[in-house]
């Protein structure tokens, strides 16, 4: 007489959550690690200037007499030049600190240095709020895109989204940013390739 075996209820369910949990521990394991100090390769990257200059325009509100600073006051009819030259300031200021930065990751979140006074940090798992310049509020996200990196910027009706993307075999890191604001005549679209440097031992 043969016996039919029957399998318990659970084991379906219990066999899925085991795969599942094992992929996602299989794809934490590969994400790449981004950790490191990063400056630029001028000759392979684009020219961060001249490609603001391009979609944010001249540098004085037609029709004025100087160039806009920071503090400078103008009437109220100059209206959007005066927003349009006060993001392309804020942009040229921006690229200044793309030169070179470092990169600190955790299975957490991933933390960019640009300087003493340019931190951001991303949570891997959830989206998250930051300051942002003149202490604006920022919303940013992550998200995997096979091997690249993706993080989501985004305050009112500026969007900024950075793509990392590594080359092992140059030890190089590829940085494209895309960046919308309204006042721009198109979107912003760089490409940087950073060389990693060596880590000093004590």
């Amino acid at each position: 007489m043969s016996r039919t075996s029957t399998l318990h209820p659970l084991t379906a369910p219990l066999a899925a959550a085991v795969f599942s949990l094992t992929t996602a521990q299989v794809q934490a394991q590969a994400a790449p690690d981004f950790s490191g100090s990063w400056k630029i390769n001028r000759g392979l990257s684009d020219d961060a200037k001249a490609k603001v200059a391009e979609v944010a325009g001249p540098e004085s509100i037609a029709g004025g007499d100087r160039t806009l600073g920071w503090s400078a006051f103008l009437p109220r009819d100059y209206g959007s030049g005066v927003d349009r030259v006060n993001v392309r300031e804020f942009l040229m200021k921006a690229i200044s600190g793309l030169e070179e930065f470092e990169i600190e990751q955790s299975a957490e979140e991933i933390k960019t240095i640009h300087g003493d006074e340019g931190v951001r940090i991303f949570n891997l798992k959830r989206a998250s709020s930051g300051t942002g310049a003149g202490g604006a509020t920022v919303t940013r996200r992550t998200r995997w895109q096979g091997e690249q990196l993706v993080l989501e910027s985004e305050s009112g009706e500026a969007k900024l989204v950075e793509m990392l993307t590594l080359v092992p075999s140059r030890n190089q890191l590829i940085h494209a940013l895309h960046y919308e604001a309204k006042v721009l005549k198109k979107p912003l679209d760089l490409r940087l390739v950073y060389d990693k440097a060596p880590t000093s031992h004590p």
